[in-house]
């Protein structure tokens, strides 16, 4: 899980994400331990202790969702 808290900044980064089932547990390697933005701001790289890295690029245009029921 994850969300996005309110704020006045022009950017807002936002990650969600749940794979298999939902554990209190979390496992050592999975936590993200650096944050790093490339000179542009346009992408975002993460890791985790596991040694994984994921990079997240920037969308040029806006999209709202609505969750109506």
């Amino acid at each position: 899980g994850g969300g996005c808290p309110a704020g006045g900044n022009d950017f807002q980064w936002c990650f969600s994400q749940v794979k298999g089932a939902v554990d209190e547990d979390v496992a050592e390697a999975d936590i993200i331990s650096t944050v790093e933005f490339n000179y542009s701001g346009d992408l975002l790289a993460t890791g985790d202790k596991g040694g994984r890295v994921v990079i997240f690029q920037r969308e040029q245009e806006i999209k709202l969702l609505n969750y109506g029921k």
